[in-house]
């Protein structure tokens, strides 16, 4: 009889354990059905015309692009996930430019990118150049492509170009504005030589060298915006620019080479922590000018200053 009541009370318990089991098992996989994630479309750049940036999903759930814009361009893609979402995400948009006709590119032999290698020599106006030529992406511009191209007066590049070659853009005397790729890591001897009409310029981050004489003769350069990657100014790299009257030289640079500034009223400022010109930068790096500026670099907060603050506050809690 007691044996009997045992069985039945281990019967109970593994019934009930059995249950719970069951229940917790089919919560799981409820509430992990109902989880949400967030979305985030990023225009890069272009305009919102309808929907929403920011949507929270079911997992596996899809979310819905935004209808969107950009002047001068049109969508290539979005780059990321949007569909059966199993986590937060942001998704970019992807802009091509509808690109300017006369264009000339090169196709290496057996190779998967292109190049531009030359252009119409009457292109007049604003130029655009998308990253994509026949689905190779455009990953360089050939020494003297746009050279004495006399009627650009605006020229803008989607991302994808690494190196500019020598002389690429000089002698274009109607050129007030250059878009830069912001993936492009070198700027070439000679490129923007004695482009008169250019009036400002912004050197991608990714930068690391600026070659000789490269912006030579840009009577009416105003505004230069160095990159905090920059490692190398060249040789007459800014000479002959007597509209510049400042420019900063980040704390990363470290070779300046003979005579890359030459004007009188050019106020420089150096990012350095001991005030020094490097010994690296040429003797003759600057001519014809006798004050130089230094700056010390910012410094961001660091989580043991942080710390090191929050201990010092507590004190008087």
């Amino acid at each position: 009889m007691i044996k009997n009541h045992i069985k039945k009370y281990r019967l109970h318990i593994f019934i009930g354990a059995l249950i719970c089991a069951v229940t917790v098992i089919f919560l799981l996989i409820l509430f992990a059905g109902r989880k949400t994630y967030t979305v985030t479309f990023d225009l890069n750049g272009g305009e919102l015309i309808s929907g929403s940036l920011t949507q929270e999903v079911r997992r596996g759930g899809h979310a819905t692009p935004p209808n969107v814009a950009r002047g001068g361009c049109y969508l290539l893609k979005w780059s990321g996930q949007f569909s059966k979402i199993t986590g937060d995400s942001t998704v970019t948009a992807v802009w091509e430019y509808e690109t300017t006709a006369g264009i000339e590119y090169d196709v290496p032999e057996n190779g998967n990118y292109c190049v531009i290698n030359g252009c119409y020599r009457e292109l007049t106006g604003d130029v655009y150049v998308g990253s994509y030529f026949d689905e190779l992406q455009v990953l360089g511009i050939n020494a003297r492509a746009f050279e004495n191209c006399q009627y650009i007066t605006s020229l803008f590049f989607l991302d994808g170009i690494i190196n500019i070659g020598e002389g690429a853009f000089s002698g274009c005397k109607a050129l007030e504005q250059i878009t830069l790729s912001k993936t492009l890591e070198r700027i070439g001897d000679n490129v923007f030589e004695n482009c008169s009409s250019l009036t400002e310029i912004t050197i991608p981050e990714n930068v690391t060298v600026i070659g000789e004489d490269a912006f030579n003769g840009c009577t009416s350069l105003q505004k230069v915006i160095l990159p905090e990657g920059l490692i190398e100014i060249k040789s007459g790299a800014f000479k002959n620019c007597p509209s510049l009257t400042e420019i900063v030289i980040p704390a990363s640079v470290k070779f300046i080479g003979y005579s890359a500034f030459n004007n009188p009223d050019l106020i420089i400022t150096i990012i350095s922590d001991d005030e020094k010109i490097p010994e690296t930068y040429d003797d003759h790096w600057v001519l014809n000018h006798d004050d130089i500026v230094f700056e010390r670099p910012e410094k961001e907060d660091t989580e043991a200053d942080a710390d090191k603050d929050e201990g010092f506050d507590s004190i008087f809690d």
